[in-house]
């Protein structure tokens, strides 16, 4: 199993799209990026990528920290648990898996979040996440 070096913990991060009633018409997002703790969301900067992006990442917060193992847990456990309690679904692109939109009936928007696992895992734990995560908990 991979895991991640020694003193660097097991993260991940959730981003959102917000598709409006406009911006369905063109076949696009109206807005996207990250969601921070408490729920606040950060678009992403145009035009970053490499190393200045994952700068910006950790200055602004959006890597979560997966939770310890309790007892009798295994890491597959706690992922499992981690993506049903964001209301992942379903499974992207591994490692990423996606939640149910929600709307708001008020303005026509939906927004869907997803889950990426940051670190490395090997494809078995890929493949057992999204089996698991696919079964009623």
């Amino acid at each position: 199993m991979s895991r991640a070096a020694p003193g660097l913990r097991l993260t991940y991060s959730v981003t959102y799209d917000i598709v409006t009633p406009e911006s369905a018409e063109d076949g696009d997002v109206a807005e996207r990026g990250y969601v921070l703790p408490g729920g606040y969301h950060v678009d992403i900067p145009d035009g970053l990528t490499g190393e200045p992006f994952i700068r910006w990442c950790r200055e602004m917060g959006v890597y979560y920290e997966i939770p310890d193992l309790d007892d009798g847990e295994t890491l597959i456990d706690v992922v499992v648990r981690l993506l049903r309690d964001e209301g992942c679904t379903e499974t992207g692109s591994a490692p990423s898996y996606y939640g149910e939109p929600e709307q708001d009936y008020t303005t026509g928007e939906e927004e869907t979040r997803c889950v990426h696992l940051c670190n490395d895992f090997d494809p078995e734990e890929l493949a057992e996440i999204s089996r698991r995560l696919r079964e009623r908990p």
